[in-house]
């Protein structure tokens, strides 16, 4: 009975349910491109990060001994494979100010790291693997650069240890947050 109820109505409301059905494959096509797309993002991330030589953590230890107590824990630990230890000078947020004094915005404490020494990759604006820095050179995130409006070739001013660097920017690329910003005449990376 229910059948042909259904059957009469289908049939009396061609251009309804002619309406409906469009809809819905329409609403079907927005689902699964949308689910394409995600999945491509996070193909494409993963296989990113692994070019880049990201691990999977990161753990951060300060002190004297830290470097010889994460080493024998991390040695000692079966369900490690691999690990690096990298060494860096940790900085402040307040180390970094435009040219006319301003404190530039960035994310927690900066990180100083040498990228000669640094075993992770960074790459440009054109996916080039970043080996060295030319003195006075620095580059940044799009993402830093925005939110300070700041353009390709401004000038920064570098404080560390009451030591200043003048660095002119460049654009690296739109990277995921908590990225880094990469510096000075010394060949040092940063961490914003």
């Amino acid at each position: 009975m229910l059948f042909r109820i259904l059957k009469k109505d289908l049939k009396r409301k061609k251009v309804m349910n002619a309406i409906l059905l469009c809809f819905i494959l329409l609403a079907t096509m927005f689902v699964a491109s949308g689910i394409s797309n995600v999945v491509s993002v996070m193909n494409g991330t993963d296989s990113y990060l692994d070019k880049a030589g990201i691990g999977d953590y990161v753990v951060i230890s300060m002190g004297a001994d830290s470097k010889a107590s994460i080493d024998e824990i991390l040695h000692e630990m079966e369900s490690i494979r691999d690990y690096r230890i990298e060494p860096v000078v940790f900085g402040e947020k307040s180390n970094l100010k435009d040219m006319h004094g301003e404190e530039l915005e960035a994310k927690n404490s900066v990180i100083y790291q040498s990228i000669e020494d640094s075993r992770l990759k960074f790459f440009d604006k054109e996916n080039k693997q970043i080996t060295q820095i030319k003195p006075g050179h620095a580059y940044a995130t799009g993402d830093f650069m925005e939110k300070n409006h700041l353009q390709p070739g401004d000038k920064i001013r570098i404080t560390h240890n009451s030591i200043s660097f003048m660095d002119v920017l460049i654009i690296l690329r739109k990277v995921p947050k908590g990225a880094m910003i990469q510096a000075t005449e010394n060949g040092l990376v940063w961490y914003l």
